[in-house]
């Protein structure tokens, strides 16, 4: 059996299919395990309820501090920009903390390292400054260079 073997490593294409077959073995073993469904709901989500209207969430794992907050003011302050309003108001807020509920198998635990934090805001688009506005670009600047936030991360 090991000659055999050993005649099958010779080749350069059968070892190179086994190192292929040893890897992808490994790879399935390295991420199997609890798998946290909460990773995948993490982001923006924004609807337009009116042209110059938006309910915006954003959620964030393991959210620390105002971080979900300032992002989703981020997203407020582009979608504004981007549809020709450079100032706007929040009109309604709201934050929710969720813990995390990951399973071995069949079994679920609680894990009270993992939580999401979603904050969502209300804006309404405004052409002009009024008491209260948030100045559009001013925003979207000092925010997007505080948390290192491209273009294309904001068209997403």
């Amino acid at each position: 059996m090991n000659k055999i073997f050993l005649r099958f490593l010779k080749s350069p294409t059968h070892s190179l299919l086994l190192i292929c077959g040893i890897g992808l073995f490994l790879t399935a073993c390295v991420t199997y395990g609890p798998q946290n469904p909460l990773i995948r709901g993490a982001g923006y989500n924004d609807v337009q309820l009116a042209p110059n209207t938006w309910r915006i969430s954003y959620s964030d794992l393991n959210a620390l501090g105002d971080r979900a907050r300032d992002l989703a003011l981020v997203r407020a302050a582009w979608l504004c920009k981007q549809n020709g309003y450079p100032w706007f108001t929040i009109t309604a807020t709201r934050d929710q903390l969720d813990g995390s509920y990951v399973s071995y198998g069949n079994v679920p635990y609680d894990d009270p390292n993992n939580y999401l934090l979603t904050s969502s805001i209300m804006v309404y688009g405004l052409r002009s400054q009024a008491p209260g506005a948030m100045n559009s670009a001013f925003l979207l600047s000092s925010l997007t260079r505080k948390y290192r936030i491209t273009e294309a991360d904001l068209r997403k």
